[in-house]
């Protein structure tokens, strides 16, 4: 038997940061940082059928700051 090939894709713009894991062909989970660098931002993460599992607001200083809070959740 194969073990199935995670991903994770990265997709990091001015203020926002999009990451998804698929696994083989088939995305199972996706988290979305906006306002990066603003007084307050938002951090949301969705399971494979789209449906919100975790959403908060913080501050993401920089892409950086951005990127750890996505993975540490």
């Amino acid at each position: 038997m194969t073990a199935p090939v995670r991903v994770l894709c990265v997709n990091s713009g001015s203020s926002s940061l999009k990451l998804a894991v698929y696994e083989d062909e088939n995305g199972i989970a996706s988290c979305d940082v906006e306002g990066i660098g603003l007084a307050e931002g938002r951090l949301g993460m969705r399971d494979a059928t789209g449906r919100v599992v975790r959403e908060e607001r913080g501050r993401f200083s920089d892409a950086r700051s951005a990127l750890r809070a996505a993975l540490d959740r």
